[in-house]
């Protein structure tokens, strides 16, 4: 798949506010202000820093003191609280969430004494919105749930129906779809009893939003939910020429129709057909032209109401249009307007967000000097507001701008503060994710006082749980750890040497070169000693051969190190093999880090008494992926993870369990009948009178995904003598050969296995890397290549 450029995508806003005062009013108010005194005037100051603190910040809070400072002397309790609910406004729009936590919960105090109702739900209301900007949202969910039982009680329709949106919102946020439904389809039922267009059409954009973030790039099924949702969205505001709205509804559907033509993209690279590539192609480029069409009716309508936050993410959006239609020098300037009207707004997110764009988009088109000024002002921006994820994205982009620049130095370098950054990003959500696991448990234990007994075992189930959760974690942090000592000494000797080598060479070119030669040598040196780790963690060939002595193992990294592995593990307790052929996200360094992850969860898992059987042993490996790469299934979000396929063979039994992640198990014997479960399964293909057996992996990977909450098919068989089993990854079939250079594909492998069924294992091995290598010819190998085959002896 091409690369890909990632461009912002703009999410409604699903907290509904009231309206505003007019200018007239703000300036009523300030005339008025010098003729009132005591109460009045508090109220009047108080009302002043709420108009005008959007605006202009420090004025709201200079207004917010002097009505605090007021109230307290005269004993006004109303004018306090509301004073400091706007000091806590303030902070929070500038980002300050402590602060504003303090004081908004200073002021709900004096509200709840002063019995102040309609004022407390407000409370309660910014108190979650806090909190939900900190992603404490369970703790935002409490806030608003009262905010709305108040409202409630009150008969404020609306604002019953802005915190049942509230709620969606965190909800969709933790990944709890069918909560946030739930609550977008109770305030859609409110809002149209009301004839609130504004609240029915967030209401609408929510859900379509979820259908949205629960599908990925082969799903059309929830894609066309989303868009069901998103059309009703953007007609009632049509109708009601709500510009504000009709941007945001537009700028939905044209996110969705660049989710699309992704689809078309993914079906277009893995079609070999001429004719299905034509079809793609026209399919790919058409929904590309309705994201655009969309984008620029949400363009317009912002244009026209002066929304400029609005205006710079639909300008963002287009220019990413651009950039998948390869049209950069077209999409750098829709990036430059949309980051002049961010530096104009002091959006420093956005800001960001668009020098990393332009970055990327000179990076593509090689001009690498534009590329590194952008990228490096998105860097120092990123660590203002300390927005770790987009200082994670602008590492890598720097590295491969060093990379295109022939510094490999330099490119290396920054690739390694990139995995810095990216392992402490994973242990700080995992304390998140943690903090968040300990609301929760107290939660609970509150609720259970009324039951000492069962509060007594849930305690020491979670504390079971948290122990075993602390042992996993200190198993990966150890691994991580020891990896990560062994790049840092291998860099401090490089970076020392270096430094030597250069004070000590003189000026002239030769010796310029010989240094940079010698440079690129070290690097490579470095990735060699990361192969020696790898290698070191595969099971010894003497150790293989001692447990299944008929077997062959095809392993062909693509690189130096790669993101396949092999697995062996003999289990004496249960008298029982297991084996398995992994394919990890990604090859070269990236993919063997994975695949190290992978043994290390793998011998943590069978070494457990409990776990019997391979689809049993692939739950926990998903789990343990999942926890520790902290995948929450959001947008945009790294789909790190593996396909595999694991069996557990009894050799004495003449038996075979099997289960797989996408990938598949074939069997090959002399007679054409199978027991898989206690059923006759049929033969999948037939040569020369052998039969080949072919049972499907489940179809969703070691990681997150849709699918994440199923468990994984267990498979049972019965073996004969001479039966042949294959284990592999899609790197041979997918390897690209011949006179027309196209993919070597499944059924000519499934063929050639059957071909050599009569020969040795170490003579299959040899035909089929021959075969190989002579259908590859002059052309790259394209992926890692593992198959591992066993023969069924006595």
């Amino acid at each position: 798949m091409r690369k890909i450029f990632k461009f912002k995508i703009l999410f409604i806003a699903l907290f509904l506010s009231y309206s505003g005062y007019s200018q007239s009013v703000l300036d009523s108010l300030k005339s008025r202000l010098p003729k009132t005194n005591g109460e009045e005037k508090a109220r009047t100051l108080n009302l002043l820093s709420k108009e005008i603190v959007s605006s202009d910040k420090e004025a709201g809070l200079d207004y917010a003191n002097q009505a605090y400072k007021l109230s307290l002397k005269i004993k006004f309790r109303k004018g306090e609280a509301d004073a400091l609910h706007n000091i806590a406004t303030y902070y929070r729009k500038t980002n300050k969430n402590d602060k504003a936590l303090e004081n908004y919960n200073k002021s709900l105090k004096i509200r709840l004494e002063i019995q102040d109702t309609t004022e407390i739900a407000r409370s309660y209301n910014n108190i979650g919105e806090v909190y939900y900007n900190l992603s404490k949202y369970e703790e935002a969910i409490k806030n608003y749930e009262e905010a709305r039982k108040i409202k409630k009680l009150l008969g404020d329709k609306k604002g019953e129906g802005i915190s049942l949106n509230n709620m969606a919102n965190a909800y969709t946020s933790l990944g709890k779809y069918k909560d946030a439904i739930k609550m977008y389809q109770a305030s859609l039922k409110i809002f149209e009893e009301i004839g609130l267009t504004a609240g029915i059409s967030s209401s609408l954009n929510g859900i379509g939003l979820i259908y949205q973030n629960m599908s990925n790039t082969t799903d059309t099924i929830n894609k066309n939910k989303a868009l069901e949702y998103f059309l009703k969205a953007l007609e009632i505001n049509q109708k009601e020429n709500n510009k504000a709205e009709i941007g945001t509804a537009s700028n939905n559907i044209g996110n969705l129709y660049s989710y699309y033509s992704a689809y078309f993209e993914k079906m277009l690279e893995d079609s070999l057909g001429t004719a299905d590539k034509k079809f793609l192609k026209k399919k790919f480029d058409e929904y590309l032209e309705k994201s655009l069409k969309y984008y620029e009716i949400s363009l317009k309508n912002r244009e026209e109401i002066n929304d400029l936050p609005g205006i710079a993410s639909s300008l963002t959006n287009i220019g990413g249009v651009y950039v998948e239609k390869n049209e950069f020098n077209k999409a750098q300037k829709y990036f430059a307007k949309s980051l002049e009207i961010s530096k104009q707004i002091n959006n420093l997110y956005e800001t960001s967000i668009n020098y990393y764009n332009l970055g990327q988009c000179f990076l593509q088109l090689k001009q690498y000097s534009e590329a590194l000024k952008y990228s490096n002002q998105s860097l120092k921006i990123s660590y203002d507001i300390d927005n770790k994820r987009l200082i994670l994205s602008t590492y890598k982009q720097l590295s491969s701008i060093y990379e295109g620049m022939g510094s490999f130095q330099k490119a290396l370098e920054t690739f390694k503060v990139f995995q810095q950054v990216n392992d402490s990003l994973i242990n700080v959500e995992s304390g998140k994710f943690i903090e968040e696991l300990q609301t929760k448990y107290d939660t609970e234990k509150k609720d259970a006082q009324l039951k000492l007994k069962d509060a007594t075992i849930e305690k020491e189930k979670i504390e079971k749980e948290k122990a075993d959760e602390k042992a996993r974690a200190q198993t990966v942090m150890l691994i991580i750890a020891f990896i990560g000592l062994g790049i840092v000494l291998i860099l401090i000797v490089f970076v020392y040497r270096s430094y030597r080598q250069k004070k000590q060479a003189n000026v002239q070119l030769a010796e310029q070169n010989e240094l940079i030669t010698h440079q690129k040598q070290e690097i490579m040196d470095s990735i060699h000693y990361a192969k020696r780790i790898q290698t070191a963690i595969l099971p010894p060939g003497d150790y293989v051969q001692g447990i299944l002595p008929h077997r062959f193992i095809l392993f062909k990294p693509r690189d130096i190190v790669s993101g396949d592995f092999y697995w062996v593990k003999y289990i004496e307790k249960s008298d029982v093999i297991v084996a398995t052929a992994a394919d990890c996200t990604g090859h070269g360094v990236p993919g063997a880090f994975m695949s190290m992850l992978g043994v290390a969860f793998l011998n943590e898992i069978v070494n457990r008494t409990d776990i019997n059987h391979p689809g049993q042993v692939l739950n926990h490996l998903r789990q343990n992926v999942i926890t520790s790469l902290h995948q929450t299934g959001k947008f945009g979000e790294a789909q790190d993870g593996m396909d595999i396929a694991l069996i557990a063979y009894f050799p004495k039994k003449k038996r075979v369990e099997f289960a797989g992640a996408n990938n598949p198990l074939y069997i090959i014997r002399k007679r054409n009948e199978l027991i898989v479960n206690g059923q006759l399964e049929p033969p999948n293909l037939e040569h020369a009178g052998l039969f080949l057996f072919e049972l499907k992996g489940d179809k969703m990977p070691i990681g997150i995904h849709t699918r994440v909450n199923e468990p994984f098919t267990n498979y049972e068989i019965d073996l004969e003598e001479d039966d042949r089993i294959y284990i592999f990854s899609d790197g041979y079939p997918d390897q690209f050969g011949g006179k027309e250079a196209k993919k070597f594909k499944y059924k000519p492998f499934k063929q050639l296995l059957m071909e050599t069924y009569d020969k040795t294992m170490d003579e299959q091995k040899e035909i089929i890397d021959a075969k190989i290598i002579e259908w590859q010819g002059p052309l790259d190998q394209v992926d890692d290549i593992i198959v591992m085959g066993i023969k069924v002896t006595s």
